[in-house]
């Protein structure tokens, strides 16, 4: 069963669902996936004060994802579905999680990332590889991070 998500999420839940299904995922040779989750951030003054507030929905996100993928005409292997929430999704974890899944992979397969927890964006460090932003009145170009679990932002 799919739990309930938010308007604002469903056009990404389609996408990321067509995505898949458009490249049908029964031409790859194994299919594996990395879903990491993070509502429950520490309650740090780092973390306050870049405005950050707790989230309610990623732990839904990723339960959603992972019956999803699980299901026809996915049929993703369980044991091919990493899942990091909360405390486990750890800057270290989730770079271990990549070298895990790179040493698994093999030519032709498919690998599935989902995250679902808070962004943040810093000034472009190596300029031209983003469109840029205008803000106040200034083009500035900015990338974009993954908040995981303990970071500071």
């Amino acid at each position: 069963m799919i739990r309930s998500i938010t308007y604002k999420k469903i056009s990404v839940y389609i996408f990321s669902i067509l995505t898949l299904a458009v490249i049908n995922s029964s031409i790859f040779a194994a299919n594996f996936a990395l879903l990491i989750g993070i509502q429950d951030y520490p309650d740090t003054e780092a973390f306050k004060s870049r405005g950050f507030q707790q989230l309610s929905g990623p732990r839904n996100d990723i339960e959603s994802i992972q019956e999803i993928l699980l299901a026809p005409p996915f049929d993703f292997p369980n044991e091919n579905i990493h899942v990091l929430l909360d405390k486990n999704a750890t800057h270290s974890a989730i770079e271990k999680a990549f070298a895990d899944l790179k040493n698994k992979l093999k030519p032709n397969d498919l690998v599935y990332i989902h995250y679902s927890g808070h962004g943040s964006q810093h000034e472009d460090d190596d300029e031209g590889d983003e469109i840029p932003l205008s803000i106040q009145g200034q083009l500035k170009r900015y990338d974009s991070t993954w908040v995981t679990y303990g970071s500071s932002a």
